[in-house]
């Protein structure tokens, strides 16, 4: 399978171009699945709009500042011959195509997967 890492900062955004959807699973533990009106929330944005942001205190503003640094060390210095130069942008980038590549990368990168495969 082929993960992408999404990176956030604080931004603002219209909800008329994508809706939020609070996504709580996992911060109280007797909650394991979202409450059906989320995921229904969740349904309809992709549905009508095909986008959505989701707003989780699982994915913190500090594991996504730690992820793009770790993210950014690992393509500038780690060598590996599946880093790609992209042919017209001027940015490197790779396929880390399991949680093992991930944890080889960096423990912080395979934290942050951790942490998108629990959302």
């Amino acid at each position: 399978w082929t993960f992408v890492f999404a990176f956030a900062t604080k931004m603002s955004c219209s909800s008329a171009f994508a809706p939020l959807i609070n996504l709580p699973i996992g911060v109280e533990s007797d909650k394991s699945q979202p409450p059906p009106e989320t995921s229904k929330a969740l349904v309809d944005a992709l549905k009508d709009s095909g986008f959505l942001l989701i707003q989780t205190p699982l994915l913190t503003t500090d594991l996504q500042r730690e992820s793009l640094k770790a993210a950014t060390e690992y393509l500038e210095n780690s060598g590996s011959s599946s880093v790609i130069t992209h042919p017209t942008d001027p940015k490197l980038y790779t396929m880390l195509g399991s949680a093992e590549d991930c944890a080889s990368a960096s423990p912080v990168l395979a934290e942050y997967l951790q942490t998108m495969v629990t959302i």
